[in-house]
């Protein structure tokens, strides 16, 4: 009697290791690279893509009926434009036309392995999508650049290779190194 409860115990346990190893390995074979992207995604209406040679970075833009004030705003590590979603509503009844970013890799932006993740590709792909915004709504005014934690350092570069940009600069809770750069910049 025990011997056949033993057997029985014993073939549940390799059946359920085996289950456990299957399960585990069936993930890696679907990839994610072998899916066509749909050209006309977004995961927001108010979505935007802007792309280089080697990523595709999504933002989404929020314009009021009367533009006052223009402002874009840079998550932290591994955040997105989600972060700042307590704050769209109050910047566009203020008349604050905003971009927000999801800087590569994080958010919708691309994720892809080969792609070019240095600073110089990411502030242009910021730039890009700041001058894209005030080509389609035809200004030139100044703009209010905002960046927490990671998005800090972005903001402080991107003010220091186009000054004549931006008005101000907002760094929320940013690394040690961006407030010596800012103090380098003001003085």
């Amino acid at each position: 009697m025990f011997t056949l409860l033993g057997k029985i115990i014993k073939y549940c346990f390799y059946i359920l290791i085996i289950l456990i190893i299957i399960l585990s390995v069936i993930p890696y074979l679907f990839s994610l690279n072998n899916k066509a992207a749909d050209a006309d995604y977004k995961p927001y209406p108010n979505s935007k893509f802007i792309k280089s040679a080697t990523n595709s970075m999504h933002y989404r833009l929020f314009k009021p009926d009367t533009i006052e004030n223009k402002i874009v705003l840079i998550h932290g590590f591994s955040g997105s434009t989600f972060c700042y979603r307590n704050n769209f509503e109050s910047l566009i009844s203020n008349k604050t036309l905003v971009i927000a970013l999801d800087l590569p890799p994080y958010g919708f932006s691309n994720k892809e392995s080969d792609a070019n993740y240095n600073d110089t590709t990411i502030l242009s792909l910021i730039h890009n999508a700041i001058q894209q915004t005030d080509d389609e709504i035809k200004s030139n005014s100044a703009w209010v650049i905002a960046g927490h934690s990671l998005g800090a350092m972005y903001a402080a570069k991107l003010v220091t290779q186009h000054p004549a940009l931006f008005k101000k600069q907002i760094f929320i809770d940013g690394f040690l190194q961006t407030y010596r750069k800012l103090v380098l910049i003001s003085s």
